[in-house]
């Protein structure tokens, strides 16, 4: 800063900005994850049925004949990625996707707790500031 606009409070007023802009993201992201965290529950609402089919589908594959064939082969894979699909959303939503918003919002207690220093700005020898 320029050394006349350096006085005792001018550190602990720039300061302010980011701890409350840190403060608004860190209550953001813990609305954010538990909003991620309902909709994993909810998504579970459907995956559960659509892996529930796809494991019947997988057991009722053991029962075509022939054991090696292609229609038993068919069967049995579409059975096994039903069971996926309708698992992976909702699990993903509950577990994996909260996790961005807990390491964003270390960073910022960590940025909110940073000492500012203010400290007179000196142009380069020769040079002009425009």
């Amino acid at each position: 800063m320029p050394p006349e606009a350096i006085n005792d409070g001018v550190a602990e007023r720039l300061a302010r900005t980011p701890r409350r802009y840190c403060n608004y993201r860190i209550h953001y992201n813990r609305r954010e994850s538990q909003a991620q965290r309902v909709g994993g529950v909810s998504a579970l609402r459907i995956g559960i049925p659509i892996s529930a089919l796809g494991l019947v589908v997988a057991a009722l594959a053991t029962k075509i004949e022939p054991s090696g064939g292609a229609a038993n082969l068919v069967t049995d894979h579409l059975g096994w990625v039903l069971a996926w699909i309708g698992l992976w959303f909702p699990l993903d939503q509950l577990l994996f996707n909260p996790l961005a918003y807990g390491r964003e919002s270390r960073v910022l207690h960590l940025l909110a707790s940073a000492e500012i220093e203010i400290s007179p700005h000196s142009p380069a020898a020769g040079g002009s500031l425009h």
